[in-house]
């Protein structure tokens, strides 16, 4: 599945808004980081990454956005593909 730039730009605000404020951000504040007008361009981006495998959350409930997994572990790709430094480089545990 391919996944467009602005999905994963939305995807990679997530990821570091959890890393640093250990929740979830809302839909407002995605929207607000990206420089939406509307929440239905996040909504949609969400969907797509939910479908993708990559992203899901507890229908009904707010701040529970979750990774279950990464792009490479669904086979997921960013089309067009990005640049090599664009990607996260994955940290070995010692």
């Amino acid at each position: 599945m391919n996944i467009s730039h602005k999905a994963w730009d939305i995807y990679k605000f997530i990821h570091n808004f959890k890393e640093t404020k250990d929740y979830s951000p809302s839909i407002r504040e995605i929207m607000r980081a990206m420089k939406l007008k509307s929440s239905a361009p996040v909504q949609y981006h969400l969907y797509k990454l939910q479908a993708a495998g990559v992203l899901d959350w507890v229908p009904n409930d707010k701040r529970t956005l979750y990774r279950p997994l990464s792009l490479e572990e669904v086979g997921a790709k960013v089309y067009p593909p990005l640049p090599k430094q664009a990607m996260p480089v994955k940290q070995k545990e010692a």
